[in-house]
């Protein structure tokens, strides 16, 4: 999975906003902030990465139980691909 082309992360003061350049991308209607977690993985989600290998990231990252990661990343990424915007 890959994060969609037209998509940049930017930070603005103390916020990571994900923000769309590309006019395709309309659901996103401009930007989303995102806290340091969904920075981190949209960061990782520049380049092809499997779901299990971005688990793994995370899990060595945060050192956090896996069933709660695993939990976080899911909604995380339904919410991407509630707004269309990964590639799978």
């Amino acid at each position: 999975m890959k994060i969609k082309e037209g998509l940049m992360l930017r930070k603005v003061k103390d916020q990571n906003i994900i923000l769309s350049y590309d006019q395709s991308l309309v659901k996103l209607n401009g930007m989303i902030s995102v806290n340091d977690t969904g920075a981190f993985i949209f960061g990782e989600l520049q380049n092809e990465i499997s779901f299990d290998d971005l688990l793994n990231k995370m899990i060595e990252k945060y050192n956090e139980k896996k069933e709660i990661i695993e939990k976080d990343l899911n909604d995380f990424l339904n919410a991407l691909r509630s707004n269309n915007l990964l590639d799978e």
